[in-house]
This record gives structure tokens, sequence and C-alpha cells, in this order.
């Protein structure tokens, strides 16, 4: 989901006036205001706000989901280049994310995150499918673009805390995939993965833990597709 609080801080920081910018994006006061206060717009303005603003449109889908100052939240992001890891990128990956060579030819994107993510964790994988599409904002498209982090070697030593966030699972036969992580049975060594998308042809599935080599944790949608 986007997050539009962070254009009235940019304004300010800019010397931008509300009024001056909301001519210039054709709206009205009252149309902008409705618009950061349902954090939610068309695709297209949200690239003619990010052009207006001179940033990536990227910026609003990594920002940090929370209450703050405008000075804290401006404060706390930084722009950083990210690999990424495109579809037909995903069989290479398998075999070659822990070289640090292989990881250096893969291609960057800018992403504006907050500081408290680990730079070096950091990876944006293209979305393949659409089994976590549900139909809603949250729901990934196939062709999407989201920026995980990765979790610790040794996470799942204890029980993860999943709730309803999504992961990218590195198995080493099945390849990658991005789901719900419903249950984990610690003793066993066992995930169960589910598919958000109500399709029958989408099945809750178990992953064995010694088959996994990596996992990451979906921080944010920084591509979204146009449907």
């Amino acid at each position: 989901m986007a997050d539009l609080s962070i254009i009235k801080p940019l304004l300010k920081e800019r010397g931008i006036r509300i009024k001056d910018f909301c001519d210039e994006l054709g709206l009205t006061e009252q149309g902008f205001a409705k618009l950061v206060r349902a954090n939610s717009t068309k695709i297209e303005t949200l690239e003619l706000i990010a052009e207006k603003l001179d940033v990536p449109v990227s910026i609003f889908f990594s920002a940090p989901q929370k209450e703050s100052n405008d000075a804290e939240l401006l404060t706390n992001m930084h722009c950083v280049e990210v690999p990424i890891v495109p579809v037909y990128a995903y069989a290479s990956f398998l075999h070659g994310h822990d070289d640090t060579e292989y990881m250096d030819s893969l291609p960057t994107i800018s992403v504006i995150i907050d500081k408290k993510y680990n730079k070096d964790k950091l990876v944006v994988f293209e979305v393949k499918g659409n089994s976590m599409d549900d139909g809603t904002n949250r729901g990934l498209l196939d062709g999407d673009k989201i920026l995980v982090t990765e979790l610790d070697s040794d996470c799942c030593r204890t029980k993860l805390k999943t709730g309803d966030s999504f992961f990218v699972i590195i198995h080493r036969t099945d390849g990658i995939v991005v789901k719900q992580i419903v249950e984990h049975h610690v003793e066993e060594g066992i995930i169960r993965c589910h598919s958000i998308n109500p399709s029958p042809q989408y099945h809750d599935f178990d992953v064995d833990l010694r088959e996994v080599t990596k996992i990451f944790k979906v921080a944010a949608i920084i591509g979204r597709k146009i449907k």
C-alpha cells in the first residue's frame, strides 16, 4: 500500500505551498486532502506527484508505515541501491545468492528506505504468478516488485513471528516462492505455506526447512503493476 503521508513533509522541506502544488496537479485543496487522508490514488496521479517532487514513485511504497513527525520521517530515510532479481534470474539466483560476485552482477534499483534496515540484507524480487493476488491492495500481482529483507540464518530455531506477513522462500529444488507462513512446527522443522488467492488451484503445502537456503520477509511493494 502507498504511504501518501510523506507528501506534506516533502512539500514543507521544499518550501512549496499546498495551494500551488494542487494547482500544478489540477486538484482542489479539498481533493488533495481527501487523497492524502484516503492514502490512495490512481497510479497516474502518483506518478505525477513523484515527478513534481522530483522523487521516485517507490518512496510512497517504502516509507515507514507509522505515525511520525515530519522531521523524524525525513531524517530516518535514505536512498540506497538494492539488487533486483527479475523473474528471468530466478534460476541463477537459486545457485548464486551466496556468491558476492554474482550478487554484484545483478541489476540494481534505487529505493528509499528507513535507516533501520540493513542494506546488505535487502533484495528486490519481481513477483511471478498470481498466487498472492486476492483482489485487494495488499495482494501481489504478477510483475510487481517487492522489497524484502533477509532473515537471520537461525531464525527458525524458535517459532517464526509471521502474522499476515509475506515471505520469499528459497528452496533447493522448488525454487523461489512468495507465500504466507501460516504454521511453523519448530521441532519438526516444517513450515506450512499459504497463498492468499482464493482460487482452488492454490493449495497450502508443507516445506521442510532443511531444504530451504534463505527466507526473506517482504517489507514493501516498490513497483505496482497496472492491471
